[in-house]
């Protein structure tokens, strides 16, 4: 059942380290208390409480990292990113990856109870197996009706479900099947999914905080009303009484008994966090920042509008001559502020913005608005 129940325990309990920086600041925000922490970039993890930062592969990673888990001991983790590379720290050994192998992008990897192997898992449900890690089936050969967003493996290491962004569920080896969402209208979209401790249920969290919960896996409550950002990954406490909800923006949720250690909310430089796991104790969280999606590059109006303002001010949308007009389309103040851009100044605003302010003005009054400029580029 979709829920949504406010954070139910923060704690000022916090030890964080990333990239060996202590932080000694914490603030209070939407229902989470949330530690002000050192900068971190792309491929970066931060640990919080027992879970310790051992290293990460920041710039050097080839492709965005997508997934984290750790190892059994809590010392160590893996990272995957996109394209199957897998970075190991702590005590987590290198089996191998599925760079230059996996057709589809990899999302996510599952570690098996030795910590002597693991799998990986692409959005169409191709699995990749290293080390003692078994193939026991996949979705790769299936039409799905939605991509998967992750994966967890059972207690035993025979078995594993993988979790898709409509709710759907795959069982493979000895999972147990214990219900999904699929064919279920959903507000957003299942980001993520961890199996309980006990092997016989799984917890699924959507975009907006929404909370499923099958089998033995308890609700403790949701981030549904609460996240500011896309809410992307769970990670349930080793005892399985609570669990860590983690947001894009780094913010982290905790319900249950599961303790609030840490955040980098703020921190990442615009790019967002992509996964958290546990350490092995109750005690102890690691999250894993990805690369922000390129953005696309602006195009300004051409033709006509880049004719006008070449003539009102030279193309330079930070215009600011002080004569009382701004921008590359010399607004004055209160027109620009009839036009409700939210920027208290033209020349302050993007050039998309500006443009469309234009627009809409032209639309409204006619190319009058630009007296001069209008009678010399012929425009009525």
């Amino acid at each position: 059942m979709h829920q949504s129940i406010a954070p139910t325990r923060t704690t000022t309990k916090r030890n964080k380290r990333m990239a060996a920086a202590a932080v000694a600041a914490a603030s209070f925000l939407a229902g989470v208390q949330q530690a002000a922490p050192a900068a971190a970039g792309s491929g970066d993890v931060a640990g919080f409480g027992a879970a310790e930062a051992v290293g990460a592969p920041g710039t050097s990673a080839s492709a965005p990292v997508t997934g984290l888990t750790s190892t059994p001991s809590g010392n160590g983790y893996w990272v995957v990113a996109r394209d199957g590379s897998v970075y190991a720290y702590g005590d987590a050994g290198f089996y191998g990856s599925a760079t230059g192998i996996a057709a589809k992008p990899v999302v996510a990897m599952a570690a098996t109870p030795s910590g002597k192997g693991y799998w990986l898992v692409a959005e169409d449900g191709g699995i990749f197996t290293f080390g003692d890690a078994r193939f026991l089936g996949s979705t790769g050969d299936i039409q799905l009706a939605a991509p998967i967003v992750g994966m967890s493996a059972t207690p035993s290491g025979a078995g594993y479900w993988l979790f898709a962004a409509d709710g759907g569920i795959f069982t493979f080896g000895d999972a147990d099947f214990e219900g999904s969402m699929g064919g279920t209208h959903l507000n957003a979209p299942v980001t993520g999914g961890a199996a309980s401790p006990s092997g016989s249920g799984y917890w699924l969290v959507a975009g907006d905080g929404g909370l499923f919960s099958f089998g033995d896996a308890t609700f403790f409550g949701s981030a549904a009303g609460y996240a500011t950002h896309e809410v992307v990954d769970i990670a349930p406490m080793p005892s399985g009484n609570g669990y860590w909800i983690v947001a894009a923006d780094g913010g982290v949720f905790s319900f249950g008994d599961a303790p609030f250690l840490g955040a980098v909310t703020g921190a990442t430089d615009g790019h967002p966090v992509v996964a958290i796991d546990e350490s092995s104790n109750d005690e102890g969280y690691w999250v894993a920042v990805g690369e922000a999606a390129p953005q696309p590059v602006y195009q300004a109006a051409g033709g006509v509008w880049a004719a006008l303002r070449q003539c009102e001010s030279g193309g330079n949308y930070g215009a600011n001559t002080g004569n009382g007009y701004y921008g590359a389309y010399q607004f004055g103040l209160s027109t620009w502020r009839s036009l409700g851009t939210g920027y208290a100044y033209p020349h302050q605003a993007p050039a998309d913005v500006q443009d469309a302010a234009a627009q809409r003005l032209q639309a409204r009054a006619g190319w009058g608005q630009w007296p001069h400029c209008a009678r010399a580029l012929g425009l009525r």
